[in-house]
């Protein structure tokens, strides 16, 4: 933006116009136009102006610097529990200590990696549990190296992933496999982090319930299915509720029982509880072929070709045949 002389006119301005700076106060959005061919910045000095250029500083100062909201005695309980030594003011009380505080701030270090490993695991438990499904490494990944190696595992071992399916395009085979992106995550994180999952969340549409496995438990009757709550692949929504299939069952079993028209509703319950039974018997070849594969219990180790194998079982429960 470039000074303009007292003998510039519209035209002039418009035929010299080189670009536009954008920038927005809350919802509301101004421009600021560059004129090529004038030596120094200008902004048209109004009053409306100056109150919006004021206040967008305004703005980004409390941004960057939270302590201006503060008062004298908050300042002063903050200098007193960092145990900061609290400066002699001259005359502006609150600038001097708040002085101090960002003094102390740029200096301050905490050093994390001099704990014990044994307590840096458990850090590592409570900072990397997430209660949305994320994909990406969070934050705290990627201060540096050995953070990264030691809190990886955590991170994939506790953290529920969505693992996604589809059928092959091929002609001859209509298997199930594992769909195209959740691969490339895969292939991305590597085997020696596919070994440390152990919550995925199958699906095969985006908007379908997820079911949630613990590869680390070969009972196919624990899987639980989400029953309330929005998408819980979206991290705006909230957590969803799971409730077992071997839990369902039961709730179904004893719902037929205590009917107060058994005779009109048996037939249709029966149907159903049949139907989830031997859901589970066909996912449970599944996980069996998974175990194999794979491990059980605590020794369990993905690869992605066990995971597939589980898609594959989920897929066979989802549309009522064999696990072949």
């Amino acid at each position: 933006m470039n000074h303009l002389p007292p003998i510039a006119t519209r035209g002039t301005l418009a035929e010299n116009t080189e670009d536009s700076a954008f920038f927005a106060s809350g919802t509301t959005y101004y421009s600021l136009k560059a004129y090529p061919g004038f030596e120094s910045t200008y902004m048209d000095p109004s009053r409306h102006n100056y109150h919006v250029l004021k206040k967008l500083l305004r703005q980004d100062d409390l941004t960057r610097n939270p302590y201006l909201r503060w008062s004298r005695q908050d300042l002063a309980i903050a200098l007193a529990a960092r145990r900061i030594a609290i400066p002699d003011p001259d005359n502006n009380i609150r600038k001097v200590y708040r002085h101090a505080l960002e003094i102390a701030d740029t200096e301050r270090r905490f050093p994390f990696m001099k704990l014990p490993k044994d307590v840096r695991m458990v850090v590592y438990d409570y900072a990397l549990t997430y209660e949305t499904v994320q994909t990406s490494r969070p934050p705290l990944l990627s201060v540096c190296h050995q953070i990264r190696e030691e809190g990886s595992p955590t991170f994939f071992r506790i953290s529920e992933f969505n693992i996604r399916w589809e059928r092959s395009s091929g002609q001859e085979s209509r298997q199930p496999k594992i769909r195209r992106d959740t691969l490339q995550w895969l292939e991305m994180i590597g085997p020696s982090q596919v070994e440390n999952l152990r919550h995925p969340l199958l699906q095969n549409k985006a908007r379908a319930q997820p079911y949630r496995v613990d590869l680390s438990c070969g009972d196919t009757s624990t899987w639980s299915v989400a029953v309330r709550g929005h998408d819980h692949s979206l991290p705006s929504c909230p957590r969803k509720e799971f409730q077992t299939r071997g839990a369902i069952l039961a709730d179904m079993r004893e719902f037929g029982a205590e009917c107060l028209l058994p005779y009109l509703t048996s037939l249709r319950m029966t149907e159903l509880i049949k139907s989830m039974e031997e859901a589970i018997q066909r996912t449970q070849k599944g996980m069996d072929l998974f175990a194999d594969q794979c491990g059980h219990g605590k020794s369990v180790k993905p690869s992605i070709k066990g995971i597939e194998m589980v898609a594959r079982a989920f897929a066979a429960m989802r549309e009522r045949r064999g696990f072949d």
